[in-house]
């Protein structure tokens, strides 16, 4: 039995709780930052998590597939956010210390996700278009597809939007402005879930900046902001959203202790118009063998008009974690 194990027999914590509790000092002990230039191969191996029949994982969703994604080159891990491209395979993640990683997700003969390949790592860049080596500028935290076809990033520790032109993150970056209260936000509790709605604004949610029983977010961009806030309860906090085909909005959210995770919808009208946002819950996850510290949500529509939503973990390189992918089928 590893120290690390009859910790949690003497504690009586789970592994996702302890670990989640222990990654503040993780971070602290991390391995020094690997700073380079252009894009690099990363080996990913992947293991099967569930039976790949099709099944609940709550009212509204169906499980595809899920995956526990491992691999020998220590920059990979600590994913935080996702997005996926519109054929429904390519995907563009980051992590906790800065790097991009771009893959494709690979599927069974029924359409289930079976693991991922063609994975590549690169650096954030930053303003001065070199990659970023400062660890509290690297904390990247959310993605959201930006204006074309760049992406907007929102980073924790120097809380900030940066929208970068081309999907490879490592070129220049142009700032976006942040709304006033931003600043406010806990170093570890800033914007966690980032989307771009139907009409082109930004909706983004911190984790952790409280407002009576809801945490606080906004809607805007670069021509300003406007508050929003976001009802939690259970422990459950936001830490992912994508918009959907038609306008509406999901949030993943997630607990430590006990580990779950909820999906809630925010319907397009609600989102459009700020305010106070009213969530209804679409599915929840918890004992599954996927569930893990999950914190990146993305959408694709496929040919057939199937919502598919897919979920990635952060697993704050941390050994008792597991970076996991899961695929669900939107069931209604």
């Amino acid at each position: 039995m590893s120290a690390a194990h009859e910790i949690l027999r003497r504690t009586g914590l789970t592994w996702f709780g302890a670990a989640v509790l222990a990654a503040g000092v993780a971070a602290c002990a991390a391995a020094p930052l690997d700073v380079f230039q252009g894009q690099q191969p990363v080996v990913v191996r992947t293991t099967d998590l569930d039976d790949p029949s099709p099944r609940m994982a709550g009212d509204g969703l169906v499980v595809r597939g899920a995956i526990q994604a491992t691999s020998p080159d220590r920059r990979f891990g600590g994913l935080s956010a996702l997005v996926v491209e519109e054929d429904g395979r390519t995907f563009t993640a980051v992590s906790d210390r800065g790097y991009r990683f771009r893959g494709r997700f690979r599927h069974d003969a029924s359409g289930n996700l079976a693991g991922v390949t063609d994975v590549t790592v690169s650096v954030l860049a930053g303003e001065d278009g070199q990659p970023l080596s400062a660890r509290i500028q690297r904390d990247a935290e959310s993605l959201a597809r930006g204006p074309e076809r760049g992406i907007v990033v929102a980073f924790e520790g120097e809380h900030r939007l940066w929208r970068y032109d081309d999907d490879r993150l490592d070129t220049p970056p142009n700032h976006v402005a942040p709304p006033t209260r931003l600043t406010d936000a806990p170093g570890n509790g800033g914007i966690e879930a980032l989307t771009r709605l139907a009409d082109g604004r930004l909706l983004a949610l911190t984790e952790t900046m409280r407002q009576g029983d809801a945490v606080v977010g906004w809607i805007g961009g670069s021509g300003g902001w406007s508050i929003v806030t976001y009802p939690v309860d259970s422990g459950l906090r936001p830490t992912g959203a994508t918009t959907l085909p038609d306008g509406d909005v999901l949030v993943l959210e997630r607990r430590a202790l006990p580990p779950a995770a909820r999906i809630r919808r925010v319907s397009a009208t609600d989102a459009a118009a700020g305010g106070r946002l009213a969530p209804v819950t679409v599915g929840r996850i918890d004992g599954a063998r996927f569930l893990d510290n999950m914190e990146g949500i993305a959408a694709w529509r496929d040919p057939n008009g199937m919502t598919i939503i897919y979920l990635v973990s952060d697993d704050n390189y941390s050994p008792l974690q597991q970076t996991v992918f899961v695929m669900m089928e939107l069931a209604r």
